[in-house]
């Protein structure tokens, strides 16, 4: 503990004056920015009853305090351009995910299941069940995904269970529609 002659000597070498003390110890202990010293504030204990060496240590903590806040509130900050922009590339990716996947299977790469899955879900024209190959679990499935002007045709299986999920094995590929008229025969027996 220090005594009147020992703080005011302390202030002169820090070149503070009671005042400054008193209100860096007050934001130190409202901030929360330090809890040694909010305990010791909460606890009705004044900066002037420690002993010298703690009493300059005021400073020191107030600075560093501020510097972990401002580490912290940047950091803060990166995270949130970083989502930002993790949203701006997901959005993006969204709204031009037939493209994106069009222009994959165009330059022979690979598209992974989810991918296929989101074809088939979000830009299925139309679907047509090999019904001469039905087995036990799944369905054989040949759907045309199109985006108004383009078209790939993707051989999955759909699931035919509620245990049993549908499965994207075949790589898409890209096919154009051509029409034509086709005339059948049919035999009916009266």
């Amino acid at each position: 503990m220090a005594n009147k002659k020992e703080v005011k000597q302390t202030l002169k070498e820090m070149g503070l004056t009671e005042a400054e003390v008193d209100k860096l110890w007050i934001e130190l202990a409202e901030s929360g920015l330090n809890s040694t010293v909010a305990g010791l504030h909460k606890n009705g204990i004044d900066w002037r009853t420690l002993n010298p060496s703690a009493i300059k240590s005021i400073k020191g903590l107030m600075e560093k305090c501020i510097e972990q806040e401002k580490e912290k509130k940047a950091k803060e900050e990166k995270r949130q351009k970083i989502e930002e922009q993790s949203e701006a590339a997901k959005d993006f990716y969204y709204a031009n995910f037939f493209d994106i996947m069009y222009t994959k299977v165009e330059l022979g790469l690979r598209l992974n299941e989810y991918e296929i899955s989101e074809l088939v879900y979000e830009h299925n024209l139309k679907e047509y069940e090999k019904t001469s190959e039905k087995l036990r679990w799944t369905l054989p499935v040949r759907s045309i995904v199109s985006d108004g002007e383009r078209y790939m045709r993707i051989h999955w299986d759909k699931g035919l269970t509620e245990s049993q999920e549908d499965m994207f094995m075949d790589q898409p590929e890209i096919v154009t529609p051509h029409t034509y008229e086709k005339i059948i025969t049919v035999t009916d027996w009266v």
